[in-house]
């Protein structure tokens, strides 16, 4: 599960899973969702940034206009990850720092946890219902 928020100049994205659900793969599939998120988000933003994820295109000099303008918006993320409590495990909410490459997110440090459990105005946000899908013109 994924949330997220802009909050100032920062981009918050939660990554939460089940503490049974980290195993011996769990650090790479992290990574994994962060690059992906930190993709979409630039992308978003920024949709000439395509060509840096195609064919290692963030290492072409010709790209090095775009890839400057991308690698401002990949500073502005903040990446977090809550284990959800299970198995006789408690809840844990922690910053993650990732280092951006220009096209992915590598060398995780996994910092201490923030919080020992959820705090209940983020949690109340989390378990909230999604906000209905804005309705396109003409559809």
């Amino acid at each position: 599960m994924v949330s997220a928020c802009e909050l100032g100049e920062a981009i918050h994205l939660c990554i939460a899973h089940r503490w049974g659900g980290i195993g011996p793969n769990s650090n790479a599939r992290y990574l994994h969702a962060a690059s992906q998120l930190a993709q979409e988000t630039i992308l978003l933003r920024l949709p000439a940034a395509a060509i840096l994820f195609r064919d290692e295109g963030y290492r072409l000099a010709a790209n090095r206009e775009t890839l400057r303008a991308a690698n401002r918006i990949a500073a502005r993320l903040v990446f977090y990850r809550h284990l959800l409590p299970g198995a006789g495990q408690r809840e844990e909410f922690a910053r993650v720092t990732l280092v951006w490459n220009g096209a992915r997110c590598i060398e995780p440090d996994w910092e201490a946890e923030i919080y020992g459990s959820l705090p209940l105005p983020l949690r109340a946000a989390l378990f909230a219902a999604p906000a209905p899908a804005p309705r396109l013109p003409g559809g």
